[in-house]
């Protein structure tokens, strides 16, 4: 309930108060809850930072949550393969390209490896990776929109 809260605010721009919002659920869910949780938490928290503008951030919160995520739900999870493709994310925002590409590529293809090419999880990266660049583009060339 509190997740979807938070969700709300962040979906009304308020973006400092959502901010705030997940840390306080991740505190608690860490004290109280499984690591599915915690995991799906942190992914929240990393997509608001970058939607910020809090690159560096969101790329530490992301990278915690990858091994934390392959740690408890298993390598593959849909959890850690999105964890892996928001960070590809924000690497591409801060112009870290070769890197984003290759962990985008890395991504899909365990996506399709352990969950087939026309599972829900590999149809949503490959959108979410569309979204990805279109907005990419857009902001590194005006003229493409």
């Amino acid at each position: 309930l509190v997740n979807r809260l938070a969700g709300v605010l962040e979906s009304q721009g308020k973006y400092e108060e959502a901010e705030s919002t997940y840390r306080q659920i991740l505190a608690l869910n860490v004290k109280v809850f499984d690591d599915y949780r915690s995991s799906w938490t942190m992914i929240l928290l990393a997509g608001v930072l970058a939607r910020q503008g809090k690159y560096s951030e969101a790329e530490s919160v992301y990278r915690e949550t990858i091994p934390l995520s392959e740690k408890h739900l298993g390598k593959g999870h849909p959890v850690g393969l999105l964890a892996k493709n928001g960070l590809a994310g924000v690497l591409d925002n801060q112009g870290k390209h070769d890197e984003a590409d290759l962990l985008y590529k890395e991504t899909l293809q365990m996506a399709e490896e352990i969950h087939g090419k026309e599972s829900g999880i590999t149809k949503d990266l490959v959108e979410r990776q569309k979204k990805n660049r279109r907005h990419l583009d857009a902001r590194t060339n005006p003229s493409i929109t």
